[in-house]
Formats: C-alpha cells, structure tokens, sequence
C-alpha cells in the first residue's frame, strides 16, 4: 500500500505533518534548558489546537488562530513555571495534574466544534516553483507553518548558542547555583 504513494507525495505529506511537532518540541526544548520539567505537554498540545481552531473557526482569521493556540500553550507553561518555581511543588505531579485537566478542558469546551469544517491552511509557493521538477515542486509547496517551524528552529539555535540571554538560560537550567555567581 505505501508502495502505491509516491515518494515526493509522501515526502510533503512527512514535512507538513511534522511542522507543527517541530514547533510543540522547540517550545518544550525551552522549558527544559530553562530548568523545569513539563510533563503536561500532551494536554497542553490538545488545549492548545482546541483554542487555535475555536479561533481561527470564529474570527476567520488563521493568524489569530496560531496566535491564541501560541498563548494558551504560553499560559499553561506559565502555569506550570508558578507550581513549580514559586509554590515548590512537584514538577512531575504539577505536569501530571495539568495534562488531565487541560485535555479535559480541551474535550469539554471543544465539543461543539467537533465534526465543524475549518479553515485550511496556505500552501506557499516558491516564485520559481515551475521550473523546479516534480519532485521539488511538491516538497516546496507547503503550508506557511512548515517554512515558519525551521526558521524558528534557526532562530532557537542562535538564541541559545551565541545570545547572552540564551547562554544565562542554558547556564541555569543546568546549574541554577550559577545564576548568583
């Protein structure tokens, strides 16, 4: 069956499922450099889509939608941040605890947008897009959160490897004694 498919189908098919993934493990990559466990990434994930699609569904505005998806990802790690830094308590059981409710609250709230067509995402085509083959024409005509996830990736990679931000981050997720030396 998979023979059937061809290889720069399943080649676009790969990079565009894999974008957003890209984006969820970049944003968890921070977390964990700056030193906190987050183990509620699954309902964090599902509450996440549930906000940016009820979004993007009833603003018409896909931007708005990866805007609020972005947020309430932002939200529930600042949620688990406050439990974990301020309130010192258990990062493993703070995670555990908040990926229940957070899938919970993402079936629950979400459910009157389930089976609900919405909106599709923009391929973007490169200007030279028709004289490239067949092969590249379908790998490069992707959706914008494909292009988006790899440069945030090349921004990440700067930010921690040559910004003193990232170096102070890297340096106190590993030993957070360092930050008073």
């Amino acid at each position: 069956m998979i023979n059937d498919i061809p290889f720069s189908v399943l080649s676009a098919s790969i990079l565009a499922a894999c974008a957003p993934l890209v984006i969820i493990a970049l944003g968890e990559m921070i977390t964990e450099k700056s030193g906190v466990i987050n183990l509620s990434l699954d309902g964090t994930v599902l509450f996440s889509a549930m906000v940016a699609f009820v979004a993007a569904k009833e603003s018409g505005s896909l931007l708005l939608g990866f805007m609020a998806g972005g947020c309430a990802g932002m939200v529930t790690g600042l949620v688990v941040g406050y439990f974990s830094i301020y309130l010192h308590l258990s990062q493993v059981a703070v995670g555990f605890a908040l990926s229940l409710l957070c899938r919970d609250l993402a079936y629950f709230l979400g459910n009157p947008y389930s089976r609900v067509p919405g909106p599709t995402l923009i391929s973007s085509k490169l200007p030279f897009n028709d004289m490239l083959p067949d092969f590249l024409q379908k790998i490069t005509a992707q959706p914008l959160t494909v292009p988006f996830a790899f440069a945030l990736l090349a921004l990440l990679i700067w930010f921690f490897k040559f910004s003193r931000t990232g170096l102070q981050l890297r340096s106190v997720g590993e030993n957070p004694a360092a930050a008073f030396a």
